[in-house]
């Protein structure tokens, strides 16, 4: 869905909702709406979506799972990246000793694969 705050759409392949509730992403169901929240699909979403912030001078935050997460009851007038729950981006590799997580992992997770390994 394109997002467009001046001439120039940012065509993303997640989705883009505008001033969307925040209190539906956070634990304590806290938080007022966010001027645009984007469902990034890809990695490369992540990465338009924040050029385009700082392009536009636009303040930003990533939220994962919304735990020890508060937002203002009046809002957060800036873009929130969601890569919690319901999102693609929470993909693990283990290489060797190493273990490689997406932001929108679980750390439950990916603590039982490390706990297998």
């Amino acid at each position: 869905m394109p997002l467009c705050l001046t001439q120039r759409p940012l065509a993303l392949e997640g989705e883009v909702l505008q001033q969307e509730p925040l209190a539906s992403y956070t634990s304590l169901r806290i938080g007022g709406p966010a001027r645009y929240l984007i469902k990034p699909a890809r990695v490369e979403d992540v990465q338009k979506a924040l050029a385009f912030a700082q392009e536009q001078g636009m303040p930003w935050h990533v939220l994962g799972n919304g735990t020890n997460t508060l937002f203002d009851d009046t809002g957060y007038r800036g873009m929130v990246l969601h890569l919690g729950p319901g999102t693609r981006l929470n993909r693990m590799v283990l290489q060797g000793d190493r273990l490689w997580v997406q932001g929108g992992a679980s750390l439950a997770a990916a603590r039982r694969l490390c706990e297998l390994h």
